[in-house]
């Protein structure tokens, strides 16, 4: 009885070295997590959530000792708030990007050099291209994370209904603008253009490129690119699709179509693919739900240029990631990053719900092949404009020479001044502003 006794105490204390044991080995597993915070602004947008959560407990699956927290404020406010803390050094690991972003933040030091920690075979996986979208002099400092597919997309059920084409020159635009106007009483858009009511980014050099005006782009060699025969010929156009009303109203945004004015599903060409599939499932989940929106209704077609034949220019719209130049953390940040921007999860997941297609090579390929996401005539379209890519030189005086090109082409627009007058007029004013005069 008393052998029975001790071997009970005995036993007891055996099980509760092992829990303490179990408990401690527990306490410091999780202790050495590295935490890598991760601010990604669609993490405030509602219909991304699910497939980011999702993709990122796989990460954490396949790095256990990884704790990847991700935060968020939203598209409008992310710019500022990326700024103000690495100011205040109180940077995230890795912050998601858009635009021209990359170049305040990186020219101000708050961004690391990816060089430092990424392999030449890692930078191959990207276009070269997308990759150099991010790089200030010689450092790179952003990884393509989401290619934003570009070119005119062609709604074809419109295109028959109201019988035109896709335009092929920007005369023709016009022409067949006006046809769908008159033939829908105003109520189908043949292109939606924009009026410009923010910087110079992604979302409006399409249209001044491809009628060969590339503004700002020599500041360094004394000449802004403003005041020329291209760029009359341009908001010539401008103004006269405003005067047949083929152009939204003064301060709408780019979202216009989708809140404003009327749905994607209305518009024969959009010139922004921003949302457009979510936008049209949503719209008409009859119509366009369960992925219908592949089915080659909706397919991208080159830019229209000022004559037939000229080759399209197809700005880089590519949301990136970057890593955080104060990050005591940096080399799992970068595993995080590359694996969130190569991942085929992540493209079948928040890529795919986002509309964007992955900037990775090697994942591109896999995805098309038979039976994969990218086998349909929507993604394929948009992977052949991808070859007339075009990177846009940002440099120190990009921000504040942007607002005011933007501000002649609204002046063509909503104004009846000389367009001669507004070049000229706009082109002192971003000499001095530059230091130039």
């Amino acid at each position: 009885m008393f052998n029975q006794i001790r071997s009970i105490i005995f036993s007891t204390k055996l099980l509760v070295l092992i829990l303490g044991a179990s408990v401690f080995l527990a306490g410091s597993v999780y202790a050495k997590k590295t935490v890598v915070v991760f601010d990604c602004f669609n993490a405030a947008w509602e219909p991304f959530v699910p497939y980011l959560k999702d993709n990122i407990a796989e990460y954490e699956r396949l790095n256990p000792n990884v704790d990847i927290q991700m935060i968020g404020v939203g598209w409008g406010e992310t710019k500022q708030s990326l700024m103000v803390r690495s100011a205040a050094g109180d940077a995230p690991d890795v912050m998601m990007l858009d635009a021209d972003w990359y170049f305040d933040l990186g020219r101000y030091g708050a961004l690391a050099d990816l060089k430092d920690l990424a392999t030449k075979e890692e930078f191959a996986e990207f276009d070269s291209q997308a990759l150099e979208s991010g790089k200030i002099g010689n450092a790179f400092y952003t990884l393509p994370n989401m290619l934003v597919p570009w070119g005119v997309w062609t709604n074809n059920d419109l295109l028959k209904k109201y019988n035109v084409g896709v335009a092929q020159t920007w005369d023709e635009a016009y022409e067949n603008a006006i046809k769908v106007r008159d033939q829908s009483n105003g109520k189908a858009f043949y292109m939606w253009t924009y009026s410009f009511p923010f910087d110079m980014d992604p979302h409006v050099l399409w249209e001044m490129w491809n009628f060969g005006v590339f503004p700002l782009e020599k500041l360094h060699e004394g000449e802004v690119g403003l005041n020329t025969p291209e760029a009359r010929v341009w908001l010539e156009w401008r103004r006269k699709m405003a005067k047949g009303g083929l152009i939204p109203g003064k301060g709408e945004t780019i979202s216009a179509t989708r809140t404003l004015m009327f749905p994607n599903e209305q518009l024969v060409l959009a010139p922004d693919i921003v949302m457009i599939k979510g936008d049209m499932e949503r719209t008409n989940p009859k119509r366009w739900g369960d992925n219908k929106v592949l089915d080659g209704t909706i397919i991208a077609n080159p830019f229209p240029t000022v004559n037939k034949g000229d080759t399209q220019v197809v700005p880089i719209h590519t949301v990136t990631l970057a890593i955080s130049s104060q990050s005591e953390v940096k080399e799992e940040a970068w595993k995080f990053a590359y694996w969130f921007s190569t991942s085929q999860k992540v493209a079948e997941g928040y890529l795919w719900a986002a509309g964007g297609m992955a900037p990775s090579i090697r994942t591109q390929k896999k995805m098309l092949e038979k039976g994969g996401f990218y086998d349909n005539p929507y993604y394929a379209s948009a992977l052949k404009q991808m070859k007339y890519l075009r990177r846009a030189p940002v440099n120190e005086h990009w921000s504040t020479g942007a607002k005011l090109v933007i501000d002649a082409a609204n002046k063509a627009v909503y104004t009846d001044e000389p367009i001669d007058d507004i070049l000229e007029q706009a082109e002192a004013t971003i000499k001095i502003v530059t230091g130039m005069k």
